[in-house]
């Protein structure tokens, strides 16, 4: 957003057409102030069959919220 804040975003989606297997993603992180920084991560496994390529990960979906410290 080229912002003060240095405000990032990253989003994906990937779906295979023929299954129709889906994984999300999103990372977002933003400065509070010059020693704070708070970063967001989400990983979404969708409808993974069998036979798709994630399927082991699909029970491994991820939502993290990080607050750092910097000195």
């Amino acid at each position: 957003m080229n912002d003060a804040a240095s405000t990032e975003f990253l989003f994906g989606w990937v779906q295979d057409v023929d299954t129709n297997a889906r994984f999300l993603f999103l990372e977002a992180s933003r400065r509070l102030g010059d020693q704070w920084t708070l970063e967001l991560e989400i990983r979404i496994f969708l409808d993974q069959p069998p036979t798709a390529f994630l399927f082991t990960l699909r029970d491994d979906d991820l939502l993290q919220l990080v607050l750092q410290y910097h000195f």
